[in-house]
């Protein structure tokens, strides 16, 4: 696990510049021995409040699960940009999703922030 996101932390700074400093595992799945490789990383680990299920469901319904179960301070909305190995996955549903509930948590008063922002307030 260390070798394979010391290898994943290594192509991200590469390409962007930028070394990661939170880490989702995969499925949020957290094998033995995962924190220790975080920890010697340096590499925060953060998981989800609400997962919109976006990669199964139609966007009007990823939106009522998420503002029903996940409209909270300090939540975090799991969406995804992709859901197959695919140059040009199907997100469509994460884009419908999306333009329901930024519009409906900010007239109910959210503001919206990245992780880090979110754990500096």
């Amino acid at each position: 696990m260390h070798a394979e996101l010391s290898r994943a932390q290594a192509a991200i700074q590469e390409h962007t510049g930028c070394r990661p400093a939170w880490f989702r595992a995969p499925y949020g799945v957290r094998w033995p021995g995962l924190r220790a490789a975080q920890e010697a990383l340096g590499l925060n680990g953060v998981m989800w409040t609400v997962m919109g299920r976006d990669y199964r469901l139609p966007g009007v319904a990823v939106a009522n699960r998420v503002l029903k179960k996940g409209a909270a301070n300090g939540a975090i909305i799991c969406l995804h940009d992709g859901r197959e190995l695919a140059a040009k996955p199907d997100i469509r549903s994460t884009l419908e999703a999306i333009r329901i509930i930024v519009p409906a948590l900010l007239d109910r008063g959210f503001r919206l922030e990245t992780v880090t922002g979110l754990f500096k307030s």
